[in-house]
């Protein structure tokens, strides 16, 4: 028997971009979309200067994941998610062949300081001060790039 070994995997960890859009599809399961940017800090070879890049992540949600997305993320939250890559392709109006990456998020993680009148629990049965221990990541005081 012959055994392909392949990964797909991706772990993100960012500010969200823009509040999530959630839809539901006619068997009334959500989606969510929203965007991640995730930003690197190194020095120019050149110039020997610190620098930044800002990279943007097309995040798709679905199911119980696209409701939590709903209750809890909005725009500038600090957030993990892990899931893995997608390349979807179409033609465009104009006869273009166009391609796109998006993350099909498998989990997602609140991080950064928590506001003490939410709750402990995301209303799934999930405690966000167990597990992971991501509670403790430093959050930045670093403006988004928007």
């Amino acid at each position: 028997m012959r055994h392909q070994n392949s990964y797909n995997k991706i772990i993100l960890i960012g500010h969200v971009g823009r509040d999530p859009e959630v839809r539901y599809t006619q068997q009334n399961r959500a989606v969510a979309n929203f965007s991640l940017a995730t930003t690197d800090v190194f020095k120019s070879f050149n110039s020997g200067e610190t620098e930044k890049r800002t990279q943007w992540h097309k995040i798709v949600a679905w199911g119980k994941l696209a409701e939590f997305v709903e209750k809890f993320i909005n725009k500038g939250k600090h957030i993990l998610v892990e899931g893995n890559l997608r390349y979807n392709t179409w033609t465009g109006q104009d006869g273009v062949k166009r391609t796109t990456a998006e993350i099909y998020a498998e989990s997602i993680v609140l991080l950064g300081k928590r506001d003490s009148s939410q709750d402990k629990s995301d209303g799934f049965g999930n405690d966000f001060n167990s597990g992971g221990g991501f509670d403790d990541y430093p959050d930045t005081d670093e403006p988004l790039p928007f």
